[in-house]
């Protein structure tokens, strides 16, 4: 069991709070490793943390890998909440709730409301009596945790979140569709290795007689499977990072419609939005209810401030082992009016660079006459750039495969 100090619930940080959580579960025998903590934490922030059965429901999905685990983890779980329950600012919060329900009792009273006088009734004698009362006793207890439980996770969704957020539609444009898909269709034709002749039919690898020959001794001699040298090639991964601020919304919705293109036709897509924060948003582009997906985003993704360096280190050290390697394309689309201090954006974009293999810059105000990339916060992302283009016009993506023959 956790102790006191170590209880993150009294600050509010559920990131320590269910790394805790899933400590304690493993050290009741419950399988958890590092691949579930990550997966929980991605599985809160896709749900609404102020719903218990949703917060309750995420995590069990995810650290319970059979009915066996599920007394195990019901016990801790209570345990944790009737901490988060008795800390500081939730006695706080409960002496405040219970001082304004005994104001408006005693104003009750006062009126003469008959509501809350209880009503005389003849009680009744025998066993039947004391079994009702212990019911009756039990349930309120039941429904005091309950509520107790309810206001505990309430709470901690409030200090995770501290401002209000509202969901906004990242609208993405049907206009020139045709013109943006032939866009995305040249820029993954330039990712595309060139494979000479002779290697070719055999994605880019050379023909092995000997490995194939000895293959064919598991089917009598006939070869069945060929076999060739080396590795097999891996596919390009592409990673879009849009700028969903306000100073960026006339731009930002043809970045989606680029970024949805290139996702229907190329299956290594992942595509992020940030504002304030980050949000990965692969998969509603990825959804299949309309042609054409309208995005839910929080307002510190979508159409807030712009916090270019702490999102983009955000991605890094949350997404960057899964995402960044020598075979990724990483494309950043913004106008580089950061407000985070000073190295963040050139640290992030160091790791970047340092570990894929191209790294794109689109910046609409490029085409602007007088602008000075230099003069800006763009002047820390300037050394790690391969490629920095305006994306202002249509016609920008489809000048962006050009300039990366150029590049390559």
């Amino acid at each position: 069991m956790i102790s006191p100090s170590q209880n993150p619930s009294s600050t509010g940080d559920v990131t320590d709070y269910i790394l805790l959580f899933c400590r304690e579960l493993r050290r009741e025998g419950l399988l958890v490793g590092v691949q579930e903590e990550i997966d929980s934490l991605r599985a809160v922030e896709a749900i609404n943390m102020a719903d218990q059965e949703q917060y309750k429901s995420a995590l069990e999905t995810v650290l319970c890998s059979g009915k066996e685990d599920l007394p195990v983890f019901e016990s801790i779980f209570q345990r944790f909440f009737e901490q988060a329950n008795q800390t500081p600012d939730m006695q706080k919060r409960k002496m405040k709730e219970t001082a304004s329900d005994s104001s408006s009792h005693h104003n009750k009273r006062k009126s003469g409301s008959n509501e809350d006088q209880p009503k005389t009734s003849q009680p009744k004698q025998g066993k039947n009596v004391q079994q009702s009362s212990s019911s009756v006793t039990d349930g309120a207890n039941q429904e005091n945790d309950n509520e107790g439980l309810e206001q505990a996770i309430q709470f901690m969704a409030a200090r995770a979140n501290k401002n209000s957020r509202k969901t906004r539609e990242a609208i993405i444009p049907n206009i020139h569709q045709d013109v943006m898909e032939q866009a995305a269709h040249r820029f993954l034709k330039v990712l595309k290795l060139r494979q000479s002749r002779r290697t070719a039919a055999n994605d880019g690898r050379l023909f092995d007689g000997r490995k194939t020959i000895r293959r064919s001794m598991h089917t009598g001699g006939t070869p069945i499977e060929l076999m060739c040298k080396g590795r097999k090639p891996e596919r390009a991964k592409i990673v879009f990072l849009g700028d969903g601020s306000r100073s960026m919304s006339p731009y930002t919705p043809r970045f989606l419609q680029f970024a949805y293109c290139v996702t229907a036709a190329h299956r290594y897509t992942e595509t992020f939005l940030f504002s304030t924060t980050l949000s990965h948003v692969t998969s509603q582009l990825k959804s299949e209810k309309q042609p054409l997906p309208a995005l839910q985003m929080n307002e510190d993704s979508w159409g807030s401030g712009t916090c270019i360096g702490e999102s983009l280190n955000t991605f890094v050290n949350r997404y960057g082992p899964q995402y960044l390697t020598k075979n990724t394309v990483v494309l950043v689309m913004s106008d580089g009016l950061d407000t985070s201090e000073e190295g963040w954006m050139r640290k992030a974009l160091q790791e970047i660079k340092k570990k894929t293999s191209l790294l794109i810059w689109l910046n609409p105000l490029l085409g602007t006459p007088g602008y000075r990339p230099e003069q800006t916060k763009m002047r820390e992302a300037l050394p790690f750039i391969d490629i920095f283009s305006e994306a202002h016009q249509l016609d920008s993506y489809l000048r962006l495969s050009k300039e990366m023959k150029r590049q390559r």
